[in-house]
């Protein structure tokens, strides 16, 4: 009964051991995990200036931002070797992988492919004028200024 007992104590006490040992390692695991998580600020802009409303994002994630009013923008979340892509419409999509820098500027080359024609029809959806079915006009800007309100 004795020899039992101390195979009981000695079970326990390794049990105790190889639980204590995998909760370490768990622990520095999720902290590991949790201090490469980074803030990244940049700012994203074109030769004429700040981009206002630019989308930033981490490809493969549902993690992304804006840019304010000065171009400006922060981004939470990002890990090293992420890629981080910046666009807006009438500009070439920039993909960037984030190696821990704390900063990120940004500027954006015009895709004259892209901004050919735009119709917008009375649901505001955007069509290219061949892609219509009917007749569509053109306005200028002088024709809005000659017509008044």
């Amino acid at each position: 009964m004795e020899r039992f007992r101390k195979k009981m104590v000695f079970a326990l006490i390794a049990l105790s051991l190889f639980c204590g040992a995998v909760a370490n390692v768990y622990a520095e695991v999720k902290n590991e995990a949790v201090q490469q998580q980074a803030q990244l600020k940049g700012n994203v802009s074109d030769e004429a200036g700040p981009i206002i409303g630019a989308t930033v994002s981490i490809v493969g994630k549902t993690v992304g931002t804006v840019t304010d009013t000065d171009g400006n923008f922060t981004l939470s979340g990002v890990t090293r070797g992420d890629v981080i892509r910046i666009s807006y419409l009438g500009y070439v999509p920039q993909d960037i992988t984030y190696s821990g820098q704390a900063s990120l500027n940004v500027v954006l080359v015009e895709n004259e492919k892209e901004l050919d024609e735009v119709v917008v029809t009375a649901l505001g959806i955007k069509r290219d004028s061949r892609a219509l079915g009917y007749a569509t006009s053109t306005i200028k800007g002088d024709d809005m200024i000659k017509a008044g309100v």
